[in-house]
Protein backbone atom coordinates (compact mmCIF):
# COMPACT_ATOMS: atom_id res chain seq x y z
CA UNK A 1 0.00 0.00 0.00
CA UNK A 2 1.21 3.68 -1.01
CA UNK A 3 1.67 6.50 1.37
CA UNK A 4 -0.44 9.77 0.14
CA UNK A 5 1.85 12.28 -0.78
CA UNK A 6 -0.21 14.91 1.03
CA UNK A 7 -3.04 15.47 3.15
CA UNK A 8 -5.57 18.04 2.52
CA UNK A 9 -6.17 20.27 5.70
CA UNK A 10 -9.06 22.03 4.53
CA UNK A 11 -9.97 25.68 3.20
CA UNK A 12 -11.60 29.04 3.72
CA UNK A 13 -13.89 32.20 2.70
CA UNK A 14 -11.23 34.53 3.31
CA UNK A 15 -13.03 37.36 1.16
CA UNK A 16 -15.81 38.03 -0.24
CA UNK A 17 -17.61 40.62 -2.38
CA UNK A 18 -20.94 40.31 -3.98
CA UNK A 19 -23.96 41.95 -4.24
CA UNK A 20 -27.20 40.20 -6.96
CA UNK A 21 -30.36 42.18 -7.14
CA UNK A 22 -31.06 39.73 -9.74
CA UNK A 23 -31.51 42.61 -12.30
CA UNK A 24 -28.72 41.29 -14.47
CA UNK A 25 -27.11 37.67 -15.12
CA UNK A 26 -23.43 37.68 -14.44
CA UNK A 27 -21.39 37.43 -17.78
CA UNK A 28 -18.40 35.46 -17.46
CA UNK A 29 -16.47 33.87 -14.31
CA UNK A 30 -12.99 33.81 -13.65
CA UNK A 31 -10.50 31.52 -11.80
CA UNK A 32 -7.52 33.29 -10.26
CA UNK A 33 -4.28 31.74 -8.07
CA UNK A 34 -3.48 34.70 -6.37
CA UNK A 35 -0.56 33.41 -4.37
CA UNK A 36 0.79 30.11 -3.53
CA UNK A 37 3.18 29.25 -0.67
CA UNK A 38 5.49 26.73 1.03
CA UNK A 39 6.07 27.06 4.56
CA UNK A 40 9.24 25.56 6.52
CA UNK A 41 6.85 23.19 8.42
CA UNK A 42 5.77 21.73 4.93
CA UNK A 43 2.18 23.43 4.78
CA UNK A 44 1.47 24.46 1.00
CA UNK A 45 -1.29 26.97 0.63
CA UNK A 46 -3.24 28.43 -2.48
CA UNK A 47 -5.34 31.69 -2.67
CA UNK A 48 -7.47 31.57 -5.11
CA UNK A 49 -10.02 34.30 -6.67
CA UNK A 50 -13.49 33.59 -8.19
CA UNK A 51 -14.69 36.23 -9.30
CA UNK A 52 -17.67 37.19 -11.69
CA UNK A 53 -19.87 40.40 -12.62
CA UNK A 54 -23.44 41.22 -11.20
CA UNK A 55 -25.22 44.26 -11.35
CA UNK A 56 -22.02 46.20 -13.29
CA UNK A 57 -19.78 45.33 -10.46
CA UNK A 58 -17.14 42.87 -10.02
CA UNK A 59 -18.02 40.54 -7.38
CA UNK A 60 -15.12 38.08 -6.09
CA UNK A 61 -14.96 35.02 -3.10
CA UNK A 62 -10.96 34.64 -1.93
CA UNK A 63 -10.25 30.83 -0.64
CA UNK A 64 -7.49 29.49 1.06
CA UNK A 65 -6.96 26.06 1.01
CA UNK A 66 -4.08 24.59 2.77
CA UNK A 67 -2.46 21.01 2.56
CA UNK A 68 0.26 18.68 4.64
CA UNK A 69 3.05 17.31 2.23
CA UNK A 70 3.91 14.23 3.41
CA UNK A 71 6.69 13.81 0.76
CA UNK A 72 8.80 16.95 0.22
CA UNK A 73 10.82 15.04 -1.95
CA UNK A 74 8.04 14.56 -4.20
CA UNK A 75 6.57 18.03 -3.61
CA UNK A 76 9.62 19.96 -4.45
CA UNK A 77 10.34 18.38 -7.99
CA UNK A 78 6.92 19.58 -8.83
CA UNK A 79 6.95 22.48 -11.62
CA UNK A 80 4.81 25.47 -10.62
CA UNK A 81 1.93 24.50 -12.51
CA UNK A 82 1.81 20.84 -11.48
CA UNK A 83 1.89 22.26 -8.41
CA UNK A 84 -1.06 24.67 -8.82
CA UNK A 85 -2.87 21.98 -11.35
CA UNK A 86 -2.81 19.46 -8.79
CA UNK A 87 -4.31 21.46 -5.56
CA UNK A 88 -6.67 23.93 -7.28
CA UNK A 89 -7.89 20.11 -8.55
CA UNK A 90 -8.30 18.84 -5.14
CA UNK A 91 -9.75 22.09 -3.63
CA UNK A 92 -12.24 23.24 -6.62
CA UNK A 93 -15.29 20.78 -6.17
CA UNK A 94 -15.35 21.95 -2.37
CA UNK A 95 -15.12 26.09 -3.87
CA UNK A 96 -17.75 25.28 -6.53
CA UNK A 97 -20.33 23.93 -4.20
CA UNK A 98 -19.43 27.13 -1.51
CA UNK A 99 -19.94 29.79 -4.26
CA UNK A 100 -23.13 28.07 -5.32
CA UNK A 101 -24.29 27.74 -1.63
CA UNK A 102 -23.37 31.24 -0.77
CA UNK A 103 -25.19 32.69 -3.93
CA UNK A 104 -28.27 30.57 -4.18
CA UNK A 105 -29.93 32.28 -0.99
CA UNK A 106 -31.35 35.13 -2.64
CA UNK A 107 -31.20 34.62 -6.67
CA UNK A 108 -30.22 31.78 -8.84
CA UNK A 109 -27.02 30.55 -7.66
CA UNK A 110 -23.51 31.03 -9.56
CA UNK A 111 -22.60 27.21 -10.90
CA UNK A 112 -19.35 26.90 -11.86
CA UNK A 113 -18.73 24.82 -15.01
CA UNK A 114 -16.95 21.33 -14.22
CA UNK A 115 -13.70 22.12 -15.98
CA UNK A 116 -10.58 20.41 -16.96
CA UNK A 117 -7.91 22.59 -15.35
CA UNK A 118 -5.17 20.64 -17.03
CA UNK A 119 -6.31 22.33 -20.45
CA UNK A 120 -5.67 25.89 -18.92
CA UNK A 121 -2.65 27.77 -18.10
CA UNK A 122 -3.18 28.29 -14.11
CA UNK A 123 0.25 31.22 -14.02
CA UNK A 124 -2.71 33.49 -15.51
CA UNK A 125 -6.59 34.62 -14.96
CA UNK A 126 -9.12 32.14 -16.19
CA UNK A 127 -12.17 33.84 -17.72
CA UNK A 128 -15.07 32.07 -18.83
CA UNK A 129 -17.14 34.04 -20.78
CA UNK A 130 -20.88 33.02 -21.72
CA UNK A 131 -21.82 32.56 -25.34
CA UNK A 132 -25.57 34.02 -25.49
Amino acid sequence: MSQAMFDFLGFKLTGVKYINTGEKDNTYISIDILDDEYTIDNIYSILVKIGTDFDKTEDYFIFEAAFAIKDKNWFLKLSESEKKYIFLNVVFPFIREKVFSITSDINQGLLIPVIDLKEFDLSKEIKLVKNN
